[in-house]
């Protein structure tokens, strides 16, 4: 077996081989039949879309914090292809896309 595959990836080289890192809320403020449907949306397209091999997608858990996806991607274009498709709001890394303040919608303000 290749050791490409994604269990091989240790969790201090993820950074190496996925550089391009986003955060999904999990449920990202749907009800639980929408976000299933969202989530299973998600995983068909990266198989098919990304490729097995160039992402990879880990559940984090944090105290205090809400539940997060964390997706690693090879390139930005197969991470921004991936939030242009399914909308998710893009803020700055510790900033609430509700409280952003500006005219603009949230998704359409700032990086992942």
């Amino acid at each position: 077996m290749s050791t490409r595959y994604k269990g091989a990836v240790r969790d201090r080289d993820i950074d190496r081989h996925f550089p391009v890192r986003i955060s999904v809320v999990i449920g990202a403020g749907l009800d639980p039949h929408e976000w299933s449907v969202k989530y299973s949306l998600m995983h068909d397209w990266l198989r098919e879309t990304v490729g097995n091999d160039r992402h990879a997608v880990r559940s984090v858990r944090s105290l205090g914090g809400p539940d997060t996806l964390h997706i690693y991607f090879v390139s930005f274009d197969d991470a921004r292809a991936f939030v242009d498709r399914f909308d998710f709001p893009i803020v700055p890394i510790g900033e609430d896309p509700k409280r952003r303040p500006g005219s603009g919608p949230p998704h359409r303000q700032g990086f992942v």
